[in-house]
């Protein structure tokens, strides 16, 4: 009742000023009729100027490694000189300067591919303000493939007999600058078994002495076909001492300049010709040789697909219709050879250029959408939403007992003053209302172990400071993919309906499904290529993959590979790196089982969140959505079903 006096009251002091001042104004217009006008001089000064004018008559699309060159269109009526200068407005980089005289010439990089928007602004010295124009012009570079590149010499490799050496993996001497999806094959030398994982990771089986090596040699491949070859690696297979070089299952002495077993008085440095032409049983041959002399020439074998004549055999190929338009404006499609010669001599193309429509489930922002995949034609984006969902129908005295919480609450007419105490009383009903679930085993131990090295090297490379930000995203991006890959046995270009179908098939938890969905819907921020470095938001995304590993496979603690650390939350820090700094002590409380921590934490987040604005509540809410569901999933496990996947259709 008081406030309500004292708005009146200050609604009474304001209606009075109003009246006050519109007094004045009329007492004084009537004094200032008794006055006499004075005349008064004063100087006009008129600019008159023709405006200059800009247009941009050149190619729209420029090619990787190749010189660009154009010249602007510039005009001024008056005969003045126009200046030009310009600005980039889209594509987040800088790729040429216009010359005052209006030439481009640039030879753009693979770095420089993308679309771009800029603006030439044209300018005369009449100083008027219609002494300016502009010209807008969008264009894109194009990429041209690039193969993959040896970044490094691979150590040569050395185990005991029957036994299997997990070695090296091939990712980390391999590159390919336009950051294809890498394929690897390698020679096969008798009595060497090699193994290369989807992860890269090479691993070696002796099944016989090797005491003076086998060469082994690793080929890169991209989608293109384009290649890289390693280095010659020696392989070596040792022995018990009670096994001589004569001995059954041993390879002898070895040639040339006693480069055997005998001490290492003589080390081979190998170097290998070129790979020769894949003959018609699909095998290519390469000879290698030891430049001090110590051992004898060697010939290495690879599998190869043979493309020359095949007078035998006729190809006769059947193609699917085109598949869908992918986001980066391609399309592929399959064909089968009926006559099954092993031949791709007449093969059509499988892969084409199409026009992308963007939809409202693409989970990119895209077309007219004002957000990802919501607003413009779509529909509208949500502006509240309570990142502690409770499961319906579940807990009925749950339920009720909300209820008559915040109702007393409300009207006792103090909600607005303990708002983040209500939040957090959210969150604990929302754990409070748990029910048993199975543990969806989609990783089996190899995967798992790769994943988790893969993740680990990932955060290592991170520690090293040596990323740049785009590097940074599309290696926690590629970690992603390898992990809808590995879990879900589809192809690593999968798109975000193919996900969401696919977990549907395999029949997975409802929670399971929402956090793998959660996790591949990254990549539209991830691969978006724009994004400023943001350490934290890395470093948890990782921390959020590995706990989707520890997830959704079984799982040691001791398999994780590092200490249980906390991040550090300090005061100065600004709500988003509290959100993740806490996000990764939420999610490492989780991966160790330590579940009251993780609750804590997030509750701790909650009572934080709750007075954003709804623009920045809608920013951060996924994020808190999957800590939510994955620490309470983690605390509802009761059992595990191994989950048969077969290959995706």
């Amino acid at each position: 009742m008081r406030e309500r006096y004292v708005l009146a009251a200050l609604t009474l002091l304001v209606l009075a000023a109003s009246v006050a001042g519109l007094f004045v104004q009329l007492s004084l217009g009537s004094a200032h009729d008794d006055v006499t006008a004075r005349a008064s001089t004063g100087k006009v000064s008129f600019c008159i100027n023709a405006p200059p004018s800009v247009s941009v008559p050149c190619n729209a699309t420029a090619s990787q490694g190749q010189h660009y060159s154009c010249a602007l269109s510039l005009s001024d009526p008056d005969g003045q000189s126009v200046g030009i200068t310009q600005s980039f407005i889209s594509g987040g980089r800088v790729v040429f300067n216009v010359t005052p005289s209006g030439e481009i010439n640039f030879t753009p990089s693979n770095a420089d591919v993308g679309n771009y928007t800029v603006v030439f602004f044209a300018q005369d010295p009449s100083g008027c303000d219609n002494g300016a124009a502009n010209a807008t012009f969008a264009f894109t570079v194009e990429n041209v493939n690039d193969p993959p590149v040896l970044v490094k010499p691979i150590p040569d490799a050395s185990l005991p007999v029957n036994t299997t050496l997990s070695a090296f993996f091939l990712d980390d001497y391999f590159a390919d600058p336009d950051n294809d999806s890498l394929t690897y094959i390698a020679t096969q030398p008798s009595g060497i078994g090699i193994a290369i994982l989807p992860s890269s990771e090479v691993r070696f089986s002796g099944g016989v002495c090797k005491p003076d090596g086998e060469l082994v040699a690793f080929t890169a491949q991209d989608p293109s076909g384009a290649s890289a070859e390693s280095n010659p690696v020696t392989v070596t297979v040792s022995c018990p001492p009670d096994q001589s070089s004569g001995s059954p299952g041993s390879t002898g002495g070895g040639g040339g300049g006693g480069g055997g077993g005998g001490g290492g008085i003589c080390k081979p440095r190998w170097e290998c010709d070129a790979w020769g032409a894949c003959t018609p049983n699909g095998l290519q041959r390469q000879r290698c040789y030891d430049t001090i002399g110590c051992e004898d020439e060697k010939t290495l074998e690879r599998r190869c697909t043979y493309e020359g004549p095949s007078p035998d055999c006729k190809e006769n190929w059947l193609c699917s219709q085109w598949g869908a338009c992918f986001p980066n404006a391609t399309q592929q499609r399959t064909c089968d050879d009926l006559a099954r010669c092993g031949t791709r001599i007449v093969r059509p193309p499988l892969s084409q250029g199409c026009v992308y429509l963007a939809t409202c489930n693409d989970g990119i922002r895209n077309g007219n959408e004002t957000g990802v995949d919501c607003g413009g034609p779509c529909g509208p984006c949500a502006l509240v939403q309570q990142p502690s969902p409770i499961e319906p129908a579940t807990r009925l005295a749950a339920w009720i007992m909300l209820v008559f919480i915040l109702a007393a609450l409300l009207l006792a007419g103090v909600a607005r003053y303990y708002r983040s105490e209500i939040a957090q009383m959210i969150a604990t009903l929302g754990f409070m209302l748990s029910r048993k679930e199975r543990k969806d085993v989609l990783l089996d131990a190899a995967q798992r172990r790769a994943l988790f090295e893969r993740i680990l090297r990932f955060e290592r490379r991170l520690d090293e400071r040596k990323l740049s930000p785009e590097e940074a995203y599309d290696a926690l991006a590629m970690l992603v993919r390898d992990y809808a890959h590995e879990a879900l046995a589809l192809e690593r270009e999968a798109l975000r309906d193919e996900v969401a179908m696919r977990c549907r098939a395999l029949r997975l938890g409802e929670a399971t499904r929402a956090l793998i969905e959660g996790m591949f819907g990254k990549l539209a921020v991830l691969e978006q290529g724009t994004l400023a470095y943001d350490e934290l938001f890395l470093r948890a995304s990782a921390e959020g993959l590995r706990t989707l590993v520890c997830l959704t496979s079984e799982y040691a603690q001791d398999e994780i590979a590092r200490e249980l650390e906390e991040a550090q939350v300090t005061d100065k820090m600004s709500f988003y790196d509290e959100l993740f700094a806490r996000m990764v002590n939420a999610l490492r409380a989780v991966q160790f089982g330590q579940l009251d921590v993780a609750k804590r934490e997030y509750a701790t987040l909650l009572s934080r969140y709750e007075p954003l604005s709804e623009k920045d509540k809608e920013q951060v809410y996924p994020e808190l959505l999957w800590a939510f569901r994955a620490t309470k999933l983690q605390s509802e496990i009761a059992g595990s079903r191994i989950v048969e996947k077969g290959k995706a259709a």
